[in-house]
Parts: structure tokens; sequence; C-alpha cells
């Protein structure tokens, strides 16, 4: 680390102690000190850090949202802390995946770089050594990054809520705290931590690339899952190819925020002639249904007719596009499942009939338009472990239907 930070005041990057003056700082390390590096010397800086790995200098830095384009976009990620976590870390990552905002998880989205929390040993082995390595195993993290999706500090807040009131809602059984887990406290001008870094002297643990979820149109759910191969600190390309790709800190120029392609066949057509019960709950639907699909395949899709089937609702969709398939059926069209708790996409087709995409979490304006009160009230994401945050998931399992 101490040769990370001769480099940076060689390079006039270092920023000293009651510096003052207009640079923006990128990075701060956790063990003392902050920089400022410009986007395109980013590159000079990922080699350097990958030569303090090889020479076991292990670094502690993190990246801040400071450092963004200027309309305030960054690359969407999520950070996951499992205190005294007991359980399959495989089976968890899993569950947020399926958990994830259409928008987060659609091949518009790219690929997503799961990185897993691992405790390595520098190359003295003494009592101390073991001593940190000990504190550290209570805890386990995942970090995930999102290579071509940008989003702003209130985007990124609401799309964590989105999955948070999925995985509550898909998964009830888990043993997993999510309203804790899931920190939003990184995403107010704080960042994350980089690849490879520990967080101090006490914690030499370091994030490492687990797996990448591509998009695979021939995959069940749309994603395959690619194993990753460790590099290993010793690999300097590989090393520095993983720091580039998950950074958050966004590519030089304006950043394009991902937004999916429509669908041809998604083409709006006249609405037939509206049914009784639509008629009576007409008035807002059609702004609901826009907010809740704006960012899905069915952006801009109309529906042909709602239909009320207790406790939920069904609305059908001008669309035949399926995310089971990912594409459309040559005739049974989508519709929708408005439930208290979510918004599900599902269609006709034998093949799908079980299949069941979330759309949108607690507090969507469908539910809240059909349901009322009881479904508009949000969950509020907190980044603590605090026993209000393990009070509060309790309701949270109570209030959420089976």
């Amino acid at each position: 680390m101490a040769a990370l930070k001769a480099w940076l005041r060689t390079e006039g990057m270092w920023l000293y102690a009651g510096h003052v003056g207009s640079e923006i700082i990128s990075h701060v390390f956790l063990d003392g000190g902050k920089a400022c590096i410009p986007h395109h010397r980013l590159d000079e800086f990922f080699a350097e850090y990958s030569k303090c790995l090889q020479a076991a200098d292990i670094p502690c830095a993190v990246e801040r949202l400071a450092a963004l384009g200027e309309d305030g976009a960054f690359r969407m990620f999520m950070d996951v802390d499992l205190k005294d976590f007991q359980g399959n870390l495989q089976e968890t990552a899993d569950q947020i995946l399926q958990a994830l905002p259409t928008r987060c998880a659609g091949p518009e989205a790219g690929p997503i770089v799961v990185c897993r929390r691992e405790c390595r040993r520098n190359k003295t082995d003494n009592k101390a050594d073991n001593k940190a390595d000990n504190k550290a195993d209570n805890k386990d993290g995942l970090h995930v990054v999102w290579e071509q999706l940008f989003v702003t500090s209130e985007q990124a807040l609401k799309l964590l809520a989105m999955t948070v009131s999925n995985l509550i809602a898909l998964f009830p059984a888990s043993l997993v705290d999510w309203v804790a887990a899931m920190d939003g406290s990184v995403y107010r001008n704080s960042g994350l931590r980089m690849l490879f870094s520990a967080k101090g002297k006490t914690d030499t643990s370091m994030y490492v690339p687990w797996f990448v979820s591509v998009p695979d149109g021939q995959a069940t759910d749309g994603r395959r899952r690619d194993a990753v191969h460790d590099p290993g600190v010793h690999d300097l390309d590989g090393v520095v190819g993983w720091l580039k790709r998950c950074t958050i800190i966004p590519p030089p120029g304006p950043t394009t925020r991902q937004t999916p392609t429509p669908n041809p066949s998604q083409t709006p057509t006249p609405v037939p002639k509206l049914t009784k019960l639509t008629k009576l709950i007409k008035h807002g639907l059609e702004e609901a249904l826009e907010e809740v699909l704006q960012d899905t395949a069915y952006s801009g899709c109309r529906h042909c007719k709602v239909v009320q089937r207790s406790p939920v609702y069904i609305i059908s969709l001008d669309s035949r596009f399926c995310y089971g398939i990912q594409s459309d059926h040559k005739s049974n069209h989508a519709y929708l499942i408005v439930t208290p708790a979510n918004v599900q996409q599902a269609c006709h087709d034998a093949l799908c009939c079980s299949h069941r995409k979330v759309l949108a979490g607690r507090g969507n304006a469908l539910s809240a338009h059909f349901f009322g009160r009881r479904a508009a009230q949000p969950i509020n994401v907190r980044p603590s472990h605090k026993g209000s945050n393990a009070e509060l998931y309790r309701q949270l399992l109570r209030r959420s239907p089976c």
C-alpha cells in the first residue's frame, strides 16, 4: 500500500490532510488518505494497484460516488452484508438474482458480475494474522456489479428497495434479514470497496470475482452462470481486467443509461371494448400501468381487459412476449397478476403456465391502485443490523401474503 500511495504522490494525485481545492475525491483509503484520480488515468492506477497485489502489499481502497459523470450516473451495484451468516452463499446469490427488477435482470442489463467476500492471509503467519482471520470469519458478503447498467443514486435506491420487496415476497422462509443485508447507505455519496482490497489491518478479507450472470435466450430464466477462475493477485492482466469490469466509476464521456428495447410485436393497437369492471376502475389505471411497465419489455403496451379473481386482479396485455421463453408466443398473450405485495407476469401457454416473473415489488402503482393504502407503503431499506431492523423484517413477513 505504501508503494501505491507513493506513486499517487509522485503523480500529483494524492490529496494531503487539510487540502483545499476544486479536486474531487475519487478514492478513499481505509488505512488513511485520499486521492483524486482523473478518468483518463484510471488504467494507470489499476496497473499500479495490481503491482501492489503482486508484492503482497494489499490496498485498502474505496471508489467514491463523487467521481461520477456529468449526469451523476454510475455502474449499478449492490452491496450485500451477511453478518453471522450460516446459510448457503450460492443459494443466497441465486435468490438475489431471481428477485431483481426487470430492468436489472433483462438482456438489456448486460453481464452481472457477482463477487464474494474471502479471507486471505498475507505471507506472514502469526497469531495476529490468525486473530484477524477469526474476527473476519463471522461475516460474509457479496458485491453485485452491472457492467452495462448506469443509474443515479435515486434510481439505485429504488431498484434496491424493489429487490428487497421481491426477496421477502418470493422467499418468506429465508433466514436472511434482507432489510438489513441489502446496504442502501452506499448510494449516498459513499461508494464501494474495490476488488482485492482489504478493509484494514484487522480485517484482511477482500472481494474477488465469483461468477458472471450473462444474458442467454436458451436458459430457463434468460441467463446463464459463467464460473470465474480466480485470476489470483499475481496475474497482472487478469486483475486489471476485473478491476475495469467492476469499477463503479463510469467511463469518460456521457454515460448511456440502459433502457429496454421495444419489442416489434408491442405496437399499440386499438383497445377492445371495456368490460364493466374495467369501466369502474379505469380512472387512474392507465397511469398506474404505464408506471409499472415503463422499465420492462412491455413498455408502451396497452391492456385488453381487467378481471377480478379474489384476492388478486388479472390484467390481460396486448402482447405475446413472455419472459419465460424470452420471446413471443405464436398465439397466447401475456397477462399480469396484481397482488397487494407485487405485480407478476404470466401467460396462458402450457409450457409457461408455472412461470412467474416479478415486474414490481411492494409499493408499486398497480397494487396501490387496486388495493389502496395497505399496498401503497414501500419498504424502507436500512443499512444497519440493529434489533429494530429484525423486528421490522418480522413485521414485513407478517404483512406479506403467502
